[in-house]
Parts: structure tokens; sequence; C-alpha cells
């Protein structure tokens, strides 16, 4: 946040969920630019520090070895079984793709997680990318090589970018939600505290599954935080539906729910906690 000190916690959030912490990466920024003309001025553009960064020089010393690429085009902005990433690419099962995987969870490029009410079931475990701007490339820019040189920067990004950028982002702001509890917890503030991650859920009556994104783990139940990317402050209404859709599942012993929301509450009410 350093490297942008005037801008909104809204838009620190994004510069974050694109570009991610390397200082190497953040001094190519303009401070007074917009998200945008960051975007377009470095991992848009092909002769860019940037870009080489992202698209040769942390594949560099491994690339001929395994098939990183594939895998990271797969993984994308999402979380992916290792089934899904093993159809996706069609590959036999000849255990080639789990050494490949295990050499990019080594490296720390790409990790392992598990919901915290899921640890030992194998199933639900998933691979996401680590590094926030090889995620930002092998989700937009990857697989859309060739219309990049023929749109140019400032089309491709109206294009391809634009779209879907802010789910990209409310997905980091995720990951950012997890470590702020983890460092409340390292510095002493949050006692406790027995795991952090996420919470897999089963959703029989209205027939859906899926996974709270901010879960703390306690000794007797759990803290679930919905965690909010929007460009307004959240609304009476939205708390109240997601706390329904937390209440919906009957397996879950929540101690204490919480909305993390970048631009605040326009009201609060009791129980919940609020974090801004």
């Amino acid at each position: 946040a350093k490297f942008y000190p005037d801008k909104t916690p809204y838009d620190k959030v994004a510069h974050y969920a694109v570009f991610g912490g390397s200082p190497f990466v953040n001094q190519a920024l303009r401070p007074t630019a917009t998200l945008r003309e960051n975007i377009v001025s470095t991992i848009l553009n092909p002769v860019s520090a940037v870009y080489l960064y992202a698209s040769q020089l942390l594949l560099s010393d491994y690339s001929v070895k395994i098939n990183a690429e594939r895998i990271f085009s797969v993984i994308g902005n999402g979380k992916k079984r290792y089934t899904e990433i093993e159809d996706k690419l069609d590959v036999k099962k000849t255990g080639n793709l789990s050494k490949q995987i295990k050499s990019l969870t080594e490296l720390e490029i790409v990790s392992r997680n598990s919901p915290i009410n899921k640890i030992g079931d194998n199933k639900k475990a998933t691979f996401e990318i680590n590094d926030n701007l090889l995620r930002f490339y092998f989700t937009f820019i990857y697989k859309n090589a060739s219309a990049l040189q023929v749109l140019g920067a400032e089309a491709f990004y109206d294009e391809y970018v634009a779209p879907t950028l802010t789910d990209f982002i409310s997905r980091r702001f995720e990951g950012i939600c997890r470590d702020y509890f983890s460092l409340q917890v390292r510095s002493g503030k949050l006692k406790g505290v027995r795991n952090i991650g996420s919470y897999y859920y089963d959703d029989p009556v209205h027939r859906k599954n899926g996974e709270f994104d901010v879960a703390l783990e306690l000794a007797d139940g759990y803290a679930i935080y919905e965690a909010k990317y929007y460009a307004q402050p959240m609304t009476l209404d939205e708390i109240r539906r997601e706390a329904q859709q937390v209440a919906n599942i009957k397996e879950l012993a929540v101690k204490q729910l919480g909305f993390i929301a970048i631009n605040g509450f326009v009201e609060q009410e009791k129980p919940y906690t609020y974090l801004d």
C-alpha cells in the first residue's frame, strides 16, 4: 500500500489484487494513475518489465521440466480440485500431473487448500495460484495473447479485462481478510482461534453446496465473516440476506457472524460484528 499511499482502501485492494506485493512490480506503477491506466501501461504492455516478469521470469527455471503454464491456465482465478485439473488437461492418470503440482506447491507458486472443517478430505482440497500478478496474467492474458497483439492494450482491457475485473479483485479481497485475522492472532490481539480458512457446507433443503470464504475455527464452533468488495456501503438488506444464508446451514455451529465491507455499511444492527 505504501507504493500508492494516497489511494482509497478500495483502490489499494484493487492494485494489490492485480499486481501483488513484489516491490519490483510495484515500483513500475504510477501512484497517481488509475487501476486501468496502470494495467494498460504495464501488464498489458508486452515490452514492459512487468509483462515480461509475469510471462517469462517466474517460469524460466522450470518451464522445461513441467507443464506449469497449462496448469496455471486451468486454475486461473479460481480454486480447482485435482480431478478438475486432470479432466481439463485431458491427461492420463499416470501420476505425472501429481508430480508437477507437487513441484509447484513446493515452490509456493501454487497452494493446496482444504476447508477447515474438511482438512483430511482430499476430495475437498483445491489448488490456487498464490502470486496475484501471475494469477491475473493466466486469467486474462495467457489464452488471449493473440487478441492483445491485434487489439492493443486499451481495447483489450475493455473487452477482456473490464467485464470481470471486480470479481477477480473480490476473490483476492477474501484472502486479504483471512490474512488480516492471521495477523491479529499472531500479534496476540485475537485469542482462542484454532484455525483460519474457508468452511465447506451442504444445504440439502436448497439443494446446493459451497464455501464460506472467511471462517475462524474456535473451541466450540466457528466465527463466519462475509467479505464484500463493494463500491458502495453494504446495506441492511444485504446483511440480512447473507445472515439468512448462514442460518440455513443447520450443521454449522456459528458462535459469531460478521461482515467485512471495504466501503463500510449504511446501517448496522446487532448481534453481528462489522469491519470496514
